[in-house]
């Protein structure tokens, strides 16, 4: 959709073309046809070939709205095998086993997007008026929105939202690879100051590989080749690996916002949350916050007071919490004092 297709006007606006943005888009569709919806996306240019795991309430989310063929890998059921001890939980968590979906995010998202009403551009500044909320675009647009949900990182949000950053001195890289992985199984091992996770990739028989290092040697890995990088990882984890395609590295943050909802604005996923992705909690927070959200918003007909906007806050505060205080813990004690700036 360009520019000059973007409604003026609308019920509700979305800012975010994540998972959780669209996994609440289509519940409103679904369920409140007659709410005009307008989601702004500025995803089409992100990375491609994501692999990512995820609960069974959130796979159950999206296979309900992706609309996915019968025969699609792209959302498939994995073991989780950890192994490695976690000096700061104070346990060994090798060979539990617990269930998981293994999911491929473009896939995924190009089956949510269908036939939803997408604009692709960034958000240059919001404001609150007594109708709503106005949003300006990078491309010049203006949508009014009588409610506003933000499912992705947004800097300069307006009072009475409050956010808080640190920085991981970590480096995670997203690889991919061929692996003696078995069928159906995701890996995670933790050794000292060093983190992988093999997960099967959904829509091929390759492997995602992530790795999370100190930052301080983040530039001697990524110079390696790639046969020196299979072997790096072969020896360091003990399976066979081979390293091949694209890598992407990125320095991970933890942001919290609070308070999840004011006024006619809401925050879901990682709008109001970035996790590390130790852990893989952070999409399944995210769908689980458009569930609640959409219910109240499909309670209300489309226009939840503001009680009901403050129960979502209540719902849902300390499930980011705990989501927080979760991956944050397994990341500081796998690296220690030195895991956050």
């Amino acid at each position: 959709m360009d520019a000059r297709q973007l409604k003026q006007h609308c019920d509700i606006g979305i800012i975010g073309g994540s998972l959780a943005g669209l996994a609440f888009a289509r519940l409103l569709q679904a369920q409140l046809p007659q709410c005009t919806i307008s989601v702004l996306d500025d995803t089409q240019n992100a990375p491609a070939g994501k692999t990512l795991i995820i609960e069974q309430a959130a796979a159950d989310c999206l296979q309900q709205f992706a609309a996915l063929p019968a025969n699609s890998k792209a959302i498939q059921q994995v073991r989780i095998s950890l192994a490695g001890i976690q000096r700061n939980i104070g346990r060994n968590v090798e060979g539990q086993q617990p269930l998981g979906y293994s999911i491929s995010q473009p896939l995924v998202q190009l089956a949510l997007k269908k036939d939803l009403p997408l604009h692709n551009a960034r958000v240059a500044a919001l404001h609150p008026t007594a109708e709503g909320v106005t949003i300006h675009t990078n491309d010049n647009s203006t949508l009014h929105a009588r409610y506003l949900v933000i499912a992705c990182p947004l800097p300069l949000l307006p009072p009475p939202f409050r956010s808080r950053r640190l920085a991981y001195q970590q480096s995670i890289f997203s690889l991919q690879a061929n692996s003696d992985l078995p069928l159906h199984t995701a890996y995670q091992h933790f050794s000292y100051r060093k983190v992988m996770v093999l997960v099967p990739r959904a829509e091929d028989d390759a492997t995602g590989v992530i790795l999370c290092v100190p930052h301080a040697t983040s530039g001697d890995i990524n110079a390696l080749s790639d046969s020196a990088l299979s072997t790096y990882l072969s020896d360091k984890f003990k399976l066979s690996i081979n390293v091949s395609g694209k890598r992407f590295a990125y320095h991970p943050q933890l942001l919290r916002t609070t308070p999840l909802a004011s006024d006619n604005i809401a925050l879901i996923g990682s709008g109001a949350s970035t996790l590390h992705p130790i852990g893989a909690q952070a999409i399944s927070l995210g769908i689980a916050d458009a569930q609640v959200l959409a219910k109240l918003f499909i309670q209300h007909t489309g226009t939840p007071p503001q009680a009901a906007l403050q129960q979502y806050h209540r719902q849902r505060v300390f499930a980011h919490r705990r989501k927080a205080l979760l991956t944050s813990t397994l990341a500081l004690g796998a690296f220690g004092a030195g895991g956050l700036l």
